[in-house]
């Protein structure tokens, strides 16, 4: 950081990001300088044919070039490697490399052409063996070059041209920093239109972009950052949460041997298998074990949530159906298919029914307008027909299942993961667009209840519904101020709006006397199964619901506390969806520039650091270490925090000061907001697991204030999977697992 300067605009890379892909293209040169020299070598003495003269010059040239370039590159990854991320003064000539370095690459492309003119246009008369092999440097050379043509796309930044004036007063100072707003917004909005092309250009689509636009645009405003800081700074985060939690592990130890006179080894061990759940880092007393936990109802079992999870995942379709069963996903589904598609009123019909549908679906055309004037005398017949027809979709009913595609795999893949039959599925819907999110209504005879499925993010479309993250009122009768996310009500008020305009919730409920019903999805599909059983409680009271990894933005404290009655949230380990909101992400914003700010550590190293941490899952260091490593300051005593660069000495320090200024507003302007309804986080027992190896899973139950801070982890995004939600619960219940009630008297991060 900052970014970098060349060609009077500013890019989306730092001096020191050139580690890494200098070190690999060093490796790519060095090879490819080896194989044309022993090309070179092996064909020297068969260079007498037609232009032999310019394929020897060609090759001496090349050789040239490519050791020249390789020279510069290795100056640049050693400037590269100079100073720390927020000290790039010995960086200070690292766009001088750059433009020696791109003057070189006007005469490797002037050879290039050389070559591929001689080698495609010139090449008669020589040994087929010698074309081939410079066909094949040339070509690796216009390889080589759309990589960097790709990569330079990549660090392209579309508001590096704009240049605040020096000077000029405050009045100039605001005009520049509206004109940098403006022009940020509308380049997210661009991104968002580029991103989700298809979806159409409806007023629905123009407010979510506009609204996403000026989250993001506001965000990163006034922060001098590039990709790879903002990866060093959530590595340094995740140090310090480590370390705060060993030290806050260390002293719950102590006091549990002074009050109990257990040994440190066993106070430790007993301390850290306990499933701790927060993002609190500092000790909060308690009066009582239990204080802020409501007992939760007796229908929230693990058993229950490891059936009901079945119904969240199915609502993915066969997407995640696949993804889960790599092997034997499609043989599974495939035998489904052909089935699942016909509609119980042919199914169980006994009398002649007339099929004249073959039109709806030109997949089945040729073979359907054969047996289109068939009549349908008995069930032998129909599964005869069924057989024949590779593709059924055009038999199934409007009302019933909905934008599925030919072959209705993705109702396959709800029968396959609930085991539900084909005439329990009520109504399933796979129209996507914003704020119209896919979900299926079905009879769960096991439980006896009407289950209603919500899917979760699976689309560009899905992710502009849950970036729409502003709040609106949810109007709950008797409770003041609640609040929910805009984007996950809408798609909650689509789904209510289809189950009263098509009646399928009275049409299940008349297929299942007596039976209750169930609400449940999972991410996305959590937050809008939540907002959903509020506004269906009035007229189903005896509704439940279960969210998996609900979103922490979903709704303000009192609607989640409101919740807890009829509502039960899975939360698996350091998940960060449950933990993001505009509150976390503004305090994790402040959290990142003070890492980054009181660091002394090279990028690269801090890179290499995380991607260890990332790919193995482990530490380097032991926590202990780690933790006795950090009552040392990152800095020599006496010494202050190495300058920023040139003339933007202050920019860090006012990007910092900015943002805990803008954090502190927030919580003015901004309702804070929870994951809903009654808790349970599911954690590691062990803190070390190998990376191959499946962990032991706890369990406590939390309240949603727990979730008032991100966690940095390598596992905050794979946590979030539903398949590794199935797995734990899945875990759990196989142990017939009891979760914890008791709260612990002091809450720390895990």
């Amino acid at each position: 950081m900052p970014q970098l300067v060349a060609f009077n605009r500013k890019w989306s890379i730092g001096s020191d990001d050139f580690v890494y892909p200098g070190i690999g293209e060093i490796i790519l040169r060095v090879i490819w300088i080896t194989v044309v020299s022993a090309i070179f070598h092996l064909h020297k003495d068969t260079l007498d044919c037609h232009d032999g003269n310019l394929l020897h010059t060609y090759y001496i040239g090349l050789l040239s070039l490519l050791a020249i370039s390789i020279v510069m590159t290795i100056i640049i990854v050693y400037v590269s490697m100079q100073g720390t991320i927020t000290n790039c003064a010995a960086r200070r000539k690292m766009s001088k490399l750059i433009y020696v370095k791109f003057a070189i690459t006007f005469p490797e492309l002037a050879w290039n052409i050389m070559g591929t003119y001689w080698a495609f246009g010139m090449s008669s008369g020589c040994e087929k063996h010698v074309v081939l092999t410079v066909k094949g440097v040339v070509l690796f050379g216009w390889v080589m070059g759309i990589v960097v043509l790709i990569g330079i796309a990549v660090v392209f930044d579309p508001l590096g041209a704009i240049h605040p004036r020096a000077d000029g007063g405050q009045q100039h100072k605001d005009k520049d920093d509206m004109e940098i707003s403006n022009s940020a917004k509308r380049v997210w909005e661009t991104r968002c239109r580029i991103l989700c092309c298809c979806v159409g250009c409806d007023e629905n689509s123009k407010n979510a972009f506009s609204g996403v636009a000026e989250i993001m645009s506001n965000f990163f405003k006034g922060v001098d950052l590039v990709p790879t800081d903002v990866a060093c700074g959530l590595i340094l985060v995740n140090r310090e949460q480590e370390r705060e939690e060993y030290r806050l592990s260390s002293v719950r130890v102590e006091g549990s041997q002074r009050s109990q006179g257990q040994s440190s080894q066993d106070g430790q061990k007993q301390y850290l298998q306990r499933p701790l759940s927060s993002a609190n880092v500092t000790p909060e007393p308690s009066t009582s074990t239990t204080q802020g936990i409501t007992t939760p109802k007796p229908w929230m079992t693990i058993e229950m949530m490891a059936h009901y999870m079945k119904f969240a995942m199915a609502s993915y379709g066969w997407p995640l159906y696949i993804f889960t069963h790599l092997m034997t996903g499609t043989c599974q589904l495939s035998s489904q298919c052909n089935y699942a598609c016909l509609p119980r009123s042919l199914r169980y019909s006994k009398t002649s029914s007339q099929l004249s549908c073959w039109d709806a679906c030109f997949n089945c055309f040729h073979v359907f307008k054969k047996q289109s004037l068939t009549v349908i005398e008995t069930e032998k017949e129909l599964n005869e027909l069924c057989l024949s027809l590779q593709c059924c979709a055009c038999c199934m009913t409007a009302n019933e299942i909905r934008d599925d595609n030919c072959c209705r795999c993705n109702t396959a893949s709800i029968r396959k993961t609930t085991g539900v039959h084909q005439d329990d599925i009520i109504y399933a819907s796979f129209h996507n667009k914003i704020y119209e999110v896919p979900f299926f209504v079905s009879i769960d005879r096991q439980r006896q209840s009407v289950v209603v499925s919500v899917r979760g993010t699976l689309s560009l479309r899905d992710v502009i519904t849950d970036l729409t993250a502003e709040c609106d009122s949810l109007g709950i009768d008797g409770l003041e101020n609640c609040m929910a996310h805009r984007g996950m009500l809408l798609a909650a008020k689509y789904v209510q709006s289809t189950l009263d305009r098509l009646r399928i919730l009275e049409q299940a409920f008349d297929n299942a006397q007596g039976a209750r019903l169930v609400i449940t999805g999972h991410s996305l599909g959590a937050g809008t199964a939540a907002l959903l059983a509020i506004l269906l409680k009035p007229k189903y009271p005896d509704l439940i619901c279960f969210t998996f990894s609900p979103p922490g933005g979903l709704m303000s404290l009192s609607a989640s506390q409101y919740c807890q009655e009829f509502m039960c949230s899975v939360v698996l380990g350091k998940d960060i969806i449950p933990r993001l909101g505009i509150h976390t992400m503004e305090d994790l914003k402040t959290r990142l520039l003070q890492a980054i700010h009181d660091t002394d550590s090279p990028k690269y190293k801090l890179l290499a650091h995380g991607a260890w941490q990332l790919i193995c899952g482990l530490n380097e260091k032991d926590p202990e270490e780690s933790a006795l490593s950090s009552e040392r300051p990152l800095l020599t005593s006496g010494s202050r925090v190495p300058s920023y660069c040139g003339n933007d000495d202050q920019n860090l320090e006012s990007a910092l000061h900015e943002a805990q200024r803008h954090n502190e507003q927030c919580k003015i302007t901004h309702p804070h907001m929870f994951p809903p309804g009654q808790i349970l986080h599911i954690v590691e027992a062990t803190k070390k697991v190998p990376c191959c190896g499946v962990p032991d899973y706890q369990a406590q139950w939390v309240t949603a204030e727990d979730f008032n801070k991100v966690l940095v982890s390598p596992k905050m995004f794979s946590d979030h999977f539903p398949d590794a939600v199935q797995r734990a619960i899945d875990q759990l219940n196989e142990r017939d697992y009891t979760p914890i009630l008791e709260r612990q008297s002091s809450v720390i991060n895990v």
